[in-house]
Order: C-alpha cells, then sequence, then structure tokens
C-alpha cells in the first residue's frame, strides 16, 4: 500500500529528517538513502521498520544537517599528512605539486573523507528509533486508511461471490434430477431395450448423478467465505491468508465448473471467478 510519513530529531550529531514511502509490494522490498557515516545503522533501521510492516517497496531517507558549532574543522595535522600524500602522487606523475596541490584541491578531498566518528551508538539508536517510530505514526495511519478501502471494495466482491454461490447451491439440488430425466426420455425412445439395459442404464444414471454432486463443493465455498469476512474483521496482519483463501475460493469454483451440466452454473461459476480475479489483485496490496 501507498502510504507516507516524516519526522526529525535532533542529536549530537546534527539535526535529522527522517521520510518513509511506500508503494505496492507483495513482499517487503527496501531501498535506504542514509549519510555514509549512519550507514552502520542500516540494519537496524529494517528491523525496527520490519516489526511495524510486512509488505511493500519501502523507502528510507534520512537526511543530517550540521548546525555551525557542529561543524568538524580539519586538523592541521591531517592537511599536512593529506597534502604531502597528494604531492608525491603529483611528483609520481610528473605533474607540478606546487602548481596542482591547492587549498581547495586538498578541501575538495576532504569532502570525500569521512567526516564524523559516533562514539555513542547506543544513545544515537535510541534517538533514530524514537524519530523512526514518529515518522512511521503517520505513514501506518495512511497505510490503513487505504487498507480499509480496499476492504470495502473486496467487501462488495465477496457479496456478489456469496450471490451466485446460493444460486449455485439451489440450482445444484435439481441437477442430477433433470439429468437422470433428460436421460431416461432418451432411452425411452429406443423400444429394443430389454430389462438387464434398462438396469444397466439405471446404475449409469445413478453414478453420473453422484458425479454431478456439488453438495460438498458448495459447503467448503461457504465456510471459505465465512473465513475471509472473518480475517477482514482482524487487526492484524491479514494480506497472506487472504491470498490463501482466494486461492482455496478459485479451487472450488473450478471443481463445481467441471462437475456441472447446467449452464446457469457454469454462468455463476464465470461470476465467481471473475470477481475473485478483482479480489486476487486487491489483496496483493493488503498488509
Amino acid at each position: 500500500m501507498t502510504a507516507y510519513g516524516r519526522s526529525s530529531f535532533e542529536a549530537p550529531y546534527g539535526q535529522f529528517s527522517i521520510e518513509i514511502h511506500s508503494v505496492n509490494r507483495k513482499t517487503l522490498e527496501f531501498s535506504m538513502h542514509l549519510p555514509r557515516e549512519f550507514l552502520l545503522f542500516d540494519l537496524e533501521i529494517r528491523k525496527m521498520i520490519s516489526k511495524k510492516i510486512g509488505r511493500g517497496q519501502v523507502t528510507v531517507r534520512i537526511a543530517r544537517e550540521l548546525k555551525e558549532k557542529q561543524l568538524p574543522m580539519p586538523k592541521l595535522s591531517l592537511l599536512k599528512t593529506l597534502k604531502q600524500s597528494w604531492e608525491e602522487v603529483a611528483i609520481g606523475l610528473e605533474y607540478d605539486p606546487k602548481s596542482e596541490i591547492s587549498l581547495n584541491f586538498l578541501s575538495e578531498q576532504l569532502r570525500t573523507m569521512p567526516t564524523l566518528s559516533i562514539e555513542d551508538t547506543e544513545g544515537f539508536k535510541k534517538k533514530l528509533e524514537v524519530g523512526l517510530n514518529a515518522a512511521l505514526e503517520p505513514f501506518l495511519k495512511m497505510r490503513q486508511v487505504e487498507g480499509n478501502a480496499l476492504l470495502q471494495g473486496i467487501s462488495g466482491y465477496l457479496e456478489i461471490i456469496e450471490t451466485e454461490t446460493k444460486k449455485i447451491e439451489k440450482l445444484a439440488k435439481t441437477a442430477p434430477d433433470k439429468y437422470r430425466e433428460k436421460l431416461q426420455n432418451r432411452f425411452r425412445e429406443l423400444k429394443e431395450l430389454d430389462e438387464k439395459d434398462k438396469e444397466r442404464i439405471e446404475r449409469e444414471i445413478l453414478l453420473y448423478s453422484e458425479k454431478l454432486d456439488v453438495t460438498e463443493e458448495i459447503i467448503r465455498l461457504a465456510s471459505h467465505l465465512g473465513q475471509f469476512r472473518s480475517q477482514m474483521q482482524e487487526n492484524k496482519s491479514v494480506g497472506r491468508s487472504l491470498e490463501f483463501l482466494v486461492q482455496e475460493i478459485n479451487r472450488e469454483a473450478n471443481t463445481i465448473g467441471s462437475k456441472s451440466s447446467e449452464i446457469e452454473i457454469t454462468k455463476s461459476v464465470m461470476v465467481i471467478k471473475g470477481e475473485l480475479e478483482k479480489i486476487r489483485q486487491q489483496v496483493q496490496n493488503i498488509e
């Protein structure tokens, strides 16, 4: 589900802003954008978010802004060492070190070097967790709103499936008798049938009528629909369990369709499968 959350917090290492954004994914995937000095917290951030989120392509952006008093000033000894090293490189490459190694050049090199060393990692991690939770609060609320909207739409699809299931249940009760009557009428037109043939035909009709019986499939289908409704009311992660129930409902619908010879039952099965496909696409986005 799509969602966005933002927060900020202050630490000895600067003013930090956190942005969390997600788009639909069946699994949980991360895209992390952190200041280089804070890459050591990458795994911790993933763990913190994974406790609250189970699905989605989640993008985390953490930016740091240093105040004037927090700006790291390079030590003279570091600059001297850096200058000497680059002068040796310039000489080795046959460049004039006096013209090539300037203060501006050294300043550029310093920008590519780590500028901050975090000593109190546990203390910063606590501040980071508070900041993440503050960003996750509006983020999760937005996901919940979208999830409720998705479930409302799915509820409409379920109503159609339940209506068609009741139609099938009603039609299925008379389907074997209709088929038996149809075959018996045809066999009555055959005048050269003896008693043994008639008995054999009756057994075949009875056997085929049993094959047409979809009572068990309808019971299981109704049970799965009830479970689906129940799962939708749960205040927890239900996306994967709903996906499983969609598969089970589809399996029962396919069995009913393959066993039935009634055109009206076949039509209802097709409607059910069409609504199931809509549901399947939606539950992939539900947490």
